[in-house]
């Protein structure tokens, strides 16, 4: 597993071949796991996007207005710390309202254009 630290606001953190560890304190951060299992951890930062990427990666977000990109054939996903200011994009053809299975607790999720997106 490799351990990957950001304290930089303004940067792009990208994980390795391995499975990751990716701990994140910056704000404007872009982070891309790659193609295996991750594990990444947004404390406090703010204006982040995460893709986890393919394999089965653990999200944990406390920062705000943090959008978490999701496509099709990227892998069982959970995602910790899902705020009111987040946003979950999801996208891919083959998705189908059937294959997903959104769990929430205490926050409200609004579907927007949901056909559109489940469809391209």
């Amino acid at each position: 597993m490799s351990w990957i630290y950001n304290y930089e606001d303004n940067t792009v953190v990208t994980g390795t071949s391995e499975d990751d560890s990716i701990s994140n304190d910056g704000d404007s951060v872009t982070i891309d796991g790659g193609a295996v299992n991750d594990y990444i951890q947004n404390y406090y930062g703010d204006s982040v996007t995460i893709d986890g990427g393919a394999g089965n990666d653990y999200i944990y977000n406390y920062g705000n207005n943090v959008l978490i990109e999701y496509a099709s054939g990227d892998g069982n996903d959970s995602i910790v710390g899902f705020n009111e200011t987040s946003t979950l994009s999801i996208t891919g053809n083959g998705i189908n309202l059937s294959d997903a299975v959104i769990k929430a607790h205490r926050i409200n999720i609004t579907a927007i254009s949901l056909k559109e997106a489940i469809s391209s």
